[in-house]
């Protein structure tokens, strides 16, 4: 076989390696991939602030397990007194669908961040005191000035 012949059939079989479709090449690659069957929804909620999913109460820092594809509902819980400033659900503002009432979540295709924020000076003391204290003791104080009052009158008649 000489030069030329040797050349033209190289030219020949590069022509036709070339015109192959691209998936002949691939035909003994195989890709996989993972997938999770279930996500992670992680809560950052200010103090006092509760989550309820599915008759469960969650609080800032929990992570609830959601499966794949599933759309979870919220119900939020504020302190008493408390004023909702925010919520945002993986950049998304969802602060009027919580005030609304319950909330479902988009169908669960990746791990997701719930943050809420409440709006500041509006919630109760955290220890529970709701002014019912000092009421009883400014009533308490008052009703023994007026018998203090009632008895000096009737020393004085």
């Amino acid at each position: 076989m000489n030069k030329k012949t040797a050349s033209l059939l190289l030219t020949l079989l590069a022509a036709v390696l070339l015109a192959l479709p691209g998936r002949a090449w691939a035909a003994d690659t195989t890709l996989t991939a993972q997938v999770p069957a279930s996500h992670t929804l992680t809560l950052a909620l200010d103090a006092g602030v509760r989550v309820t999913v599915n008759g469960v109460s969650y609080k800032n820092g929990d992570r609830i397990t959601v499966p794949r594809h599933q759309s979870p509902t919220l119900t939020l819980r504020l302190p008493a007194g408390a004023v909702l400033e925010k919520a945002d659900y993986n950049g998304r503002d969802v602060t009027r669908a919580l005030q609304e009432g319950p909330y479902r979540l988009p169908s669960m295709e990746s791990d997701g961040l719930l943050t809420v924020t409440l709006r500041p000076g509006t919630s109760q003391p955290a220890t529970g005191d709701t002014g019912a204290t000092l009421y009883v003791l400014c009533v308490s104080l008052a009703a023994g000035a007026l018998l203090t009052l009632g008895r000096s009158r009737k020393k004085h008649s």
